[in-house]
């Protein structure tokens, strides 16, 4: 696996590296509305050249889990344990 500094996709310069921002707020839409999602304490990549942001699979998880829970929605797992309570496979 390579080490950071890894290649920006946009600038193409060798600058990007994880930070931890202390406050991530991403618009995110669920159901035609739209929610303003905040994340505390969120790891990112940022190139320190462009300034361009990807977010890692898990920080991805992070807001949606926020989604759910602000949009009144079901986490997987509270699914899949209703569908076992009730015999019901998918």
């Amino acid at each position: 696996m390579n080490s950071f500094p890894y290649k920006c996709a946009s600038c193409r310069e060798r600058a990007v590296n994880p930070v931890t921002v202390p406050s991530y707020t991403a618009e995110l839409e669920h159901d035609g509305r739209a929610y303003a999602v905040t994340v505390s304490d969120l790891e990112l990549l940022r190139c320190g050249h462009c300034g361009n942001q990807i977010l890692p699979d898990d920080s991805f998880d992070r807001l949606t889990d926020e989604l759910r829970r602000q949009a009144g929605l079901l986490a997987p797992g509270e699914i899949k344990g209703n569908r076992d309570r009730l015999h019901l496979t998918q």
